[in-house]
């Protein structure tokens, strides 16, 4: 649910995501300790707003209708910081920054498609078996067009997630995640 927190200035809003997302590790403390991650993405979007939480136009007048918007994106850019790859619960803090190409203006023709993102969260990883992990997390989610449109209202949202890890099994290598 975006809140129209720090950043942003829309409120009451909905933003939902979903998406697919690449992680490998880069460096380890140890033999089974933290893990620094590159993590990269593909995410797809829903973007609702009310009319009430939209800014009027240039002509003064309100919105008439609520907005609803979906996008596609890339994060390709993106670190998590984990704890102890061999213990079955493991923490992690995370930072990802990319776009999105919503498939009309947001919030309107006054804002732009191409928006950029930042995201920062925390989560937690349960080892269910050797070859899937299971995620939840928390993440704060910042989005908005970086003052390329005639107003950048910005969405700010507080999404909780749920995620499933699997580890493929490769010919001549263990199902389950590296130490």
């Amino acid at each position: 649910m975006a809140t129209g927190g720090v950043i942003g200035k829309i409120r009451d809003s909905s933003f939902d995501l979903f998406g697919v997302r690449y992680r490998q590790t880069m460096a380890q403390i140890g033999v089974g300790g933290p893990t620094l991650a590159y993590t990269g993405g593909v995410v797809g979007a829903d973007l609702r707003i009310p009319r009430s939480a939209r800014p009027a136009l240039p002509d003064s007048t309100r919105p008439t209708s609520d907005f609803r918007a979906l996008g596609l994106g890339l994060t390709p850019v993106g670190l998590e910081l984990a704890g102890s790859a061999a213990a079955r619960f493991r923490p992690f803090a995370s930072g990802h920054t990319g776009f999105i190409y919503f498939f009309a203006p947001v919030p309107d023709r006054q804002g732009k498609s191409v928006n950029f993102t930042a995201s920062v969260g925390i989560g937690l990883r349960v080892r269910v078996v050797d070859a899937s992990m299971l995620t939840v997390g928390y993440r704060y989610h910042h989005t908005s067009n970086g003052f390329r449109g005639q107003i950048n209202p910005g969405v700010d949202a507080n999404l909780l997630y749920v995620g499933i890890t699997l580890f493929p099994r490769l010919p001549g290598r263990p199902a389950r995640p590296p130490e």
